[in-house]
């Protein structure tokens, strides 16, 4: 339709209409286009077109759409009138009204629902309004649906004795056979009568065998693309992000047809479980795409409910129909009510239009009407009321009042949050089950499936997104793992844990990656809070920290603070607020703590709180040997606290990305854990953890970024995409980033130090390294200046470091 209209019309309808986009129009159309066109012996030739819209011009569907409204609202009052002669005559119809005629038009897509004597009527009568203004219907794409039970009825009413019936039948008959036409194999014309079904905006009405044909068809289809995706791209990350955005959403305005064509006696009793064919064949073609993408074994269970969960529940986010197309079926039809009895929403404080009888009376008796749609929905929505509403009785409200995108987005966590409960975690293998708090993380998560790929840092190298993954799902990252062995001598597990904790694979290089990119993103996150005024208040490694041991650096980081009274600035009673970063890979479990009710805690939540506590409870201090002064662990800790007023913040990080509870509450506000007990003679490590969690060291600088960046810059992307609108989203992201990335390369690097053992055929303890060991000498004790830095600063100061005395210079 677009490369025909024409463009006279459309200025004509412009220029009474929509005076305002006039000009527009006339610079895009004024004047003739041309079509280039390569020749079969390689020379081009020009076409010139006058009349229609370019195929590739974004208007070209609105202008189109102009012209066709036009048309249509000129036949619309003509089939009301025909309806009303009908009702004179006595014949009520299906609605009591005569048969009004529902017309629907999508841009160039006309769907109309007609009486039998209206059909050909309104055929030649669009065509007569349609072709002076240059729109032609498609006789190959025009079809004509006149029953759904797989026979004919025109032939029955051709048949029938009854005259006016068998008038009808001919008269429908030669409207097929006119408008509605294929070619056969030798070119012949042959009419098309409909009789299962039609697609109706990509959506299937029809017979339940056409429709499930069609969702079949459709699946088929998307299984293919995934294919041409897994052979088109060479990046494994943008594969698993074109397949998540465009193949696998392409499929989720077909979840609610397949609950629709489902019988209400075969419907789940939880709503989050959905099974069907679709379904199964929907698992099938995303566990293929995944173990192909990043060379794995077939997904298990648990790994295809995770892939599935929501980002912000930890998982991948891949729309599935088990857990969304009961709530894709509910949602639809609870708008469909809502617009019927309070007209079609438009925006805030705008005209809500009514929808026409012919809509409305179909949905009015929703409350008994014995249709599969509203059977299937009644049979749910007290569940939905309950989620969304808070009580089974509230129907009427969860239907009428609710907003419909505030129900989507509850009712996707709770359906994540159930499939956790009710099946991960009583399914899970006994090796996913101890780890599914550490894997289900929201920050991983969005490090790995919605950090803009326009941002180069934002992209992973195949072998690090492949590990990631894995790491994400709990799948095998060492294949045959049996047949090596880790150069300490001790076992290798299929997971890579034990990657982490070996002592033999240095942490140093992980550590400052961590390090480097929380203060990158400090810098950027800080001064919207007004924390900060610039980036250059982060310091990294600073010395002449601790007055009495100037070469020691006791932060991988730290905030200098300098108590501007700018106006809004954040007001901190501190010098400096300090962070060491901390990474814990431990599998055994946490030290008891009688001070603390463990059971209320999860396992890897302790192991990094013990984490924590040993960054405040240091294992050595240290001597300047210019004074021979000699400070224990915990007096260092004291004159961070006293002599310059300082706050101590450990960043803990566990093997799966888990941070610990007390940068967690700097990070977004979440409540820490209770401190865990220090002993006596650590009374600095103590209070130093005690001001880390007081009131007068800030907490939630994501909220207040946010808070500031919606103040003052409204609705502008924080990043430059919708994927990182906010401040808070884009940390996130860039932490999850870093946690998943760098423990993954951490891991891909630990492979230089695996032996194979092919004769023994399976890895030995051999006296190797403990993993419950939780004394790490490059992380839990102090950093040092360097000789050359000391050099650089012309000072003859000597320190005694935690391994010894040494001269640093």
């Amino acid at each position: 339709m677009f490369n025909a209209i024409s463009r006279e019309e459309l200025r004509e309808i412009i220029a009474n209409d929509f005076p305002a986009l006039e000009s527009f129009a006339d610079m895009l159309y004024e004047e003739d286009g041309e079509t280039y066109v390569r020749m079969g012996d390689g020379s081009w030739a020009i076409i010139p077109v006058t009349e229609g819209f370019s195929q590739g011009c974004p208007f070209s569907p609105v202008f189109a759409a102009l012209v066709l409204n036009a048309i249509i609202t000129k036949i619309q009052p003509e089939l009301e009138a025909r309806a009303k002669t009908r009702l004179r005559n006595g014949e009520k119809g299906d609605d009591g009204r005569g048969s009004v005629a529902l017309l629907m038009a999508y841009v160039d897509d006309v769907n109309i629902l007609l009486h039998h004597e209206d059909v050909h009527w309104f055929l030649n009568r669009f065509v007569g309004l349609a072709e002076p203004r240059g729109g032609k219907l498609n006789t190959f794409k025009t079809r004509i649906l006149t029953s759904t039970s797989h026979e004919s009825i025109v032939t029955k009413m051709i048949s029938s004795a009854n005259p006016r019936i068998n008038h009808l039948g001919r008269d429908l008959d030669e409207a097929i056979t006119k408008y509605s036409r294929r070619k056969d194999e030798n070119g012949e014309m042959r009419k098309v009568e409909v009789v299962d079904g039609l697609r109706v905006l990509g959506a299937p009405i029809g017979s339940q065998q056409f429709c499930t044909n069609f969702l079949q068809s459709a699946l088929a289809k998307a299984t293919a693309d995934s294919k041409k995706i897994l052979a088109g791209l060479e990046d494994v990350q943008s594969m698993v992000k074109v397949y998540n955005t465009c193949t696998a959403h392409k499929l989720t305005h077909l979840f609610g047809t397949d609950v629709i064509n489902t019988q209400t006696a075969d419907l789940p009793s939880n709503y989050f479980l959905w099974n069907s064919d679709m379904t199964k064949g929907f698992s099938e073609m995303t566990n293929s795409f995944l173990q192909s993408a990043i060379s794995s074994e077939p997904l298990p269970p648990h790994a295809e409910l995770i892939t599935s969960m929501s980002i912000k529940a930890g998982g991948l986010g891949l729309q599935h129909p088990r857990t969304c197309a009961v709530t894709h079926f509910m949602l639809t039809t609870k708008r469909c009510l809502q617009y019927c009895r309070d007209g079609v929403w438009l925006g805030y404080n705008k005209h809500r239009p009514p929808l026409p009888h012919t809509i409305t009376s179909l949905f009015n008796n929703w409350k008994s009407t014995p249709t599969r749609t509203m059977t299937n929905f009644r049979a749910c929505v007290e569940d939905f009321a309950s989620v969304c509403c808070g009580s089974p009785e509230l129907t009427d409200h969860f239907v009428y009042e609710t907003s419909l995108n505030k129900c989507r987005e509850t009712m996707r966590e709770h359906s994540a949050k159930m499939t956790r409960e009710v099946t991960l975690e009583r399914t899970a293998p006994d090796y996913v089950a101890p780890k599914l708090n550490q894997m289900l993380l929201e920050e991983t998560s969005m490090a790995l499936m919605t950090a803009p790929r326009l941002e180069p840092k934002n992209r992973m190298k195949n072998v690090t997104f492949c590990t990631a993954m894995k790491r994400k799902l709990r799948l095998v990252v060492i294949k045959d793992h049996h047949l090596f062995k880790c150069k300490c001598g001790a076992k290798v597990d299929p997971w890579g844990d034990h990657c982490l904790g070996c002592p033999a694979n240095h942490k140093a290089y992980l550590s400052n990656a961590a390090r480097d990119g929380i203060c990158d993103i400090f810098k950027r996150i800080l001064p919207i809070t007004k924390m900060i005024h610039s980036g250059t208040q982060m310091e990294k490694e600073v010395g002449n920290i601790v007055q009495s041991l100037p070469a020691l650096k006791p932060f991988d980081l730290s905030i200098r603070l300098n108590h501007l009274l700018t106006q809004g600035a954040w007001q901190i009673p501190f010098g400096r607020i300090g962070f060491d970063v901390v990474f814990i890979h431990s599998n055994k479990p946490a030290p008891l703590d009688p001070s603390l009710e463990t059971a209320s805690f999860n396992e890897s939540d302790l192991r990094l709180r013990e984490g924590e506590r040993k960054k405040f409870a240091r294992r050595t201090g240290g001597t300047n040997n210019v004074t021979s002064k000699t400070l224990s662990a915990d007096e260092v800790i004291g004159e961070i606290n006293d002599a310059n007023n300082y706050s101590f913040i450990p960043i803990a990080i566990g093997p799966h990305g888990e941070i610990g509870s007390i940068f967690r509450r700097f990070w977004d506000g979440s409540d820490p854990l209770p401190l865990p007990s220090f002993s006596k003679d650590r009374p600095e490590a103590k209070r130093a953890a005690e001001r880390s969690i007081s009131i007068h060291t800030p907490w939630n600088i994501l909220g207040k970024a946010d808070a500031r960046w919606k103040s003052e810059r409204g609705s502008a992307l924080f990043d430059g995409s919708y994927l990182s609108a906010l401040p808070s989203t884009w940390a996130k992201q860039q932490l999850g980033l870093i946690c998943c990335s760098q423990l993954a390369n951490h891991i891909n690097t630990s492979f230089n130090h695996l032996k194979y053992d092919p004769i023994k055929g399976a890895a030995v303890d051999g006296g190797g390294f403990d993993e419950g060991d939780w004394d790490e000498p490059d992380e839990l004790d102090w950093k040092w200046i360097d000789v050359d830095f000391l050099d650089d600063c012309n000072t003859n100061d000597r320190a005694t470091t935690p391994f010894g005395h040494h001269s640093l210079w």
